[in-house]
C-alpha cells in the first residue's frame, strides 16, 4: 500500500490517475531489565524504488546501522513481518544469511505471520501516521512528495516514538541471481546459523530443515553489490520519546511513553505501507 498525496483543497479530477508514494514503518521492541516492553518505530520514506526484495534489504541494513549507532550494546535482532512477496523471497533470506556476519547486529530469526493475521504493532503506527499527516494537511498544506510528507510527519513534535527519514533506492542496480530455496512458502519460522538456515512451518515445531548456506551462495548478493541506499535527508539527531507497552490481564496493550532503556536484544517488526 502507498501513501495517496493529499491536497488541502482538491478538485475531484485531481483525485484520479495520482502515484503513490511509498514508505516502510519499522517497529523495534525491546525487553527492558524490570520486564517492560519499549516501543521505537522508524519510517523509511522511499523517492524513488520499488517495493521489493532490493529495497527491503537496503532498509534493514540501514535500519541495523541506525539502531546500531545509537544503542550499541545491542547485538541480535529478531526479524517478524508478514507474507508480503518482498519479505518471504528466496533472495531476501539468502542476503540475510550470507551477508550476516557483516551486519553491525545479527539476524538471529525471522518469523513470517500466519496467513490472515498479518496485522501487527506496524499497522497500528501506520494508521497513527496517517491520521497525523491527514491533520497537518488539514490546517492548509498540501502533502505531494516525500519531502512534504517527512515535513507533515516531523509537525508538531512528530509522531510519538515515531523517526522518519527520506531515502532513494535506485531500482536499476537490483542484482540478477538465480537462487532457489523448494518449498519455501511453506515455511514461516527462519533461524539463521553459521552454516546455514533452520526452516520450520511453526516456531519451535519440529527440528526443521536445514537449507545449507553454501547452495545459497551468490556473489551478486554481497553487501558491496546490494546495499545501494541513499539517504536524502536522515532521522532526527535527537532520541525521540519512546512508547512503553504494558500488558494487562485481558492480554490488551496500553501505549504509554518514558524514555528507551539499553538492551542486548530486541524483536524488529517491519511493514511496507
Amino acid at each position: 500500500m502507498k501513501f495517496l498525496p493529499y491536497q488541502f483543497r482538491e478538485t475531484q479530477s485531481d483525485f484520479f490517475g495520482k502515484k503513490g508514494i511509498s514508505w516502510h514503518i519499522s517497529c523495534l521492541v525491546t525487553k527492558s531489565e524490570n520486564e517492560e516492553f519499549d516501543l521505537q518505530c522508524y519510517v523509511h520514506i522511499l523517492e524513488n524504488g520499488s517495493q521489493g526484495w532490493f529495497s527491503v534489504a537496503n532498509i534493514i541494513l540501514h535500519l541495523l546501522t541506525n539502531i546500531k549507532s545509537t544503542r550499541p550494546t545491542l547485538k541480535e535482532v529478531f526479524l517478524k513481518s508478514d507474507n508480503a512477496a518482498c519479505y518471504h523471497c528466496t533472495n531476501l533470506l539468502a542476503f540475510i544469511q550470507q551477508n550476516n556476519g557483516q551486519f553491525p547486529i545479527k539476524v538471529a530469526e525471522y518469523n513470517f505471520s500466519e496467513a490472515q493475521s498479518g496485522k501487527d504493532l506496524c499497522d497500528s503506527k501506520t494508521g497513527s501516521c496517517r491520521m497525523h499527516i491527514y491533520k497537518y494537511a488539514n490546517e492548509g498544506h498540501d502533502v505531494l512528495n516525500p519531502r512534504s510528507m517527512k515535513l507533515a510527519l516531523d509537525s508538531y513534535g512528530g509522531v510519538k516514538g515515531t523517526q522518519s527519514c527520506i531515502v532513494t533506492v535506485n531500482a536499476d542496480d537490483e542484482p540478477k541471481t538465480k537462487i532457489r530455496m523448494p518449498g519455501i512458502s511453506t515455511y514461516n519460522n527462519f533461524n539463521f546459523e553459521n552454516d546455514g538456515i533452520i526452516a520450520r512451518k511453526a516456531y519451535k515445531v519440529g527440528e526443521g530443515h536445514v537449507i545449507k548456506t553454501s547452495t545459497q551462495y551468490s556473489e551478486t548478493i554481497s553487501v558491496e553489490r546490494v546495499y545501494k541506499l541513499e539517504v536524502l535527508e536522515p532521522f532526527a539527531q535527537d532520541q525521540p520519546i519512546s512508547g512503553k507497552l504494558n500488558k494487562f490481564a485481558d492480554s490488551r496493550i496500553e501505549d504509554t511513553h518514558d524514555q528507551q532503556p539499553s538492551l542486548e536484544r530486541i524483536n524488529l517488526c517491519q511493514k511496507t505501507a
